[in-house]
């Protein structure tokens, strides 16, 4: 007949192991409860990792329920879940929006939006949100159609695409939020200023990919065009797009490297001098620090000494590192002094990492890229 079956809440209630044996099922469904603290508690972890794994080896096909943010998202894909569902690709839709959402992002009403950055499900024309994408890029315009053009080429690159309509939001998911490229229609007149001086200026962005798309009045263009690393000419087509983004991919492949966070759960000792060490478990690892979950408070602008041994590495990894934040049971630790050999031991492993998430025709490049 052509019918699947599923299992729904996989791992709580009456969806037990059994239903494996009983029935010819193809998918299974993780239950929400083990997603909500899958970034941050290793239990939770343990038992999303042992479901897609299980899973895998019995050839079914797994979907994530309740993602609704970055961290979350991270974890899945690094773990090679197949699909997710929950507010991280869109909130509910009534049946007359459903159809508009798949076929091409139909931005919502203004009046329906919420504040980006702090709400998961505050994206207008984030579509499709693959777990295999390899960056994120913001747009900025005013025009509808432009959005349109440029979300279908950079989906084709699997970079998802985040928007948004004034430059006023735009600023507000630059101090929020991490990009990997950054586009902005010059049509905005002196907001594309703006938007690109707060790229300039952000701590997390100063390093995105600059783009701007090129305005009617030459004057304007000429203005801003040293403002931004690359300029698409209009009229604008697919295939123009598609040509001023080719230069540009291996610089937004670079940038992905470089911020790139892999959840991993390892042990951490911290050391202070003169106090008791803290043993913990790290969070996620970055080329630049690394997220902990600890109970133990400590205060932001101490200077530690973390040490920790990467998985499938004898060798211990050894930083002079900075206490960044600390909120919730969970530190941000900055990596200020460590030594060449361990930060390329570091760099490879992530790359490796990073290049088990992306899609097999961007893999090749990206090889290509780390091997430069």
């Amino acid at each position: 007949m052509g019918s699947t079956l599923a299992i729904d809440d996989f791992g709580t209630g009456y969806s037990s192991f059994a239903y494996l044996r009983h029935f010819r099922v193809s998918k299974i469904k993780i239950d929400r409860v083990f997603i909500r603290d899958v970034a941050v508690n290793p239990d939770d972890a343990a038992i999303t990792t042992a479901i897609i794994n299980m899973a895998k080896s019995l050839r079914l096909k797994v979907i994530a329920e309740g993602v609704e943010n970055e961290a979350q998202l991270s974890f899945l894909r690094a773990h090679h879940c197949d699909e997710i569902q929950g507010h991280y690709f869109s909130k509910p839709l009534t049946v007359d929006k459903v159809a508009d959402k798949l076929r091409g992002d139909s931005p919502e009403p203004q009046a329906e939006r919420k504040p980006a950055g702090d709400n998961p499900d505050s994206k207008p024309y984030a579509v499709r949100v693959s777990l295999m994408s390899i960056g994120v890029a913001l747009m900025v315009s005013a025009d509808p159609a432009t959005i349109q053009q440029f979300s279908l080429a950079l989906r084709e690159l699997s970079i998802s695409p985040d928007a948004c309509q004034d430059a006023a939001s735009a600023r507000l998911l630059l101090k929020r939020r991490k990009f990997d490229a950054v586009i902005v229609d010059l049509q905005l007149g002196e907001q594309s200023g703006l938007v690109l001086d707060e790229v300039r200026l952000s701590s997390s962005n100063r390093t995105a990919v600059t783009f701007g798309i090129s305005d009617d009045d030459a004057e304007v263009t000429a203005a801003f065009r040293k403002k931004s690393q690359f300029v698409f000419e209009r009229p604008l087509s697919a295939q123009s797009i598609r040509k001023t983004l080719k230069p540009a991919y291996g610089l937004i492949l670079r940038e992905r490297r470089r911020y790139f966070r892999y959840p991993v759960s390892i042990p951490v000792i911290i050391r202070r001098e003169s106090m008791q060490d803290v043993w913990c478990n790290s969070v996620n690892i970055s080329q630049g620090g690394m997220a902990l979950s600890t109970l133990v408070p400590l205060v932001a602008g101490e200077s530690v000494r973390v040490q920790f041994t990467l998985p499938d590495h004898e060798a211990t990894c050894s930083a002079e590192s900075t206490i960044c934040w600390g909120k919730a049971g969970r530190l941000g630790i900055r990596f200020v002094s460590i030594s060449d050999e361990q930060t390329s031991e570091l760099q490879v492993w992530l790359s490796q990492k990073l290049e088990e998430t992306l899609p097999e025709f961007v893999a090749g490049q990206f090889a290509e890229l780390c091997s430069k």
